[in-house]
């Protein structure tokens, strides 16, 4: 019988430059906090390696506000052990009407973020033998960006 587990699981939104990790609630940690913050951290840095941009870290209600019932939330909750959410550029200045020569360079600092983070995932679990029969581990993302174009009237 194959083991399948879900190593990692990335949700994609615009906007504010954040790098979501579990929880929503200011009262719970995840049990993987520092790596989470640390696996993070490296992403955001490298994100800002292409287009110069700063992406902040940290869990919502320590950079943005508490919530719940995220998909990130309930992904670490169901026990997949690295769980973000991207909010995409920018900080303010457009919302979520990013202008479109912005949408371009939004996606590439995406992918090397996420680059980043499924490369650390890969590396601790297929260098590492910590998972039993790893050919069955499984990356999911779940996208959901609007970007917008056209003059608003």
């Amino acid at each position: 019988r194959m083991f399948n587990q879900t190593l990692c699981f990335l949700t994609i939104h615009s906007a504010g430059q954040l790098i979501l990790l579990p929880y929503g609630h200011p009262e719970i940690s995840a049990p993987n906090y520092n790596e989470l913050v640390s696996v993070g951290e490296a992403a955001a840095a490298e994100m800002k390696k292409v287009h110069g941009m700063d992406y902040t870290v940290g869990t919502s209600p320590q950079i943005l506000y508490p919530n719940s019932g995220s998909s990130r939330d309930w992904a670490r909750l169901s026990g997949i052990p690295f769980s973000y959410t991207f909010e995409l550029r920018d900080t303010g200045e457009f919302s979520h009407l990013l202008p479109e020569e912005q949408i371009q360079p939004a996606c590439e600092e995406a992918y090397t973020g996420a680059l980043s983070i499924i490369t650390y995932v890969h590396d601790k679990t297929f260098n590492s033998g910590t998972l039993p029969n790893a050919g069955g581990a499984v990356i999911i993302w779940s996208m959901a960006v609007s970007f917008t174009t056209g003059v608003l009237v």
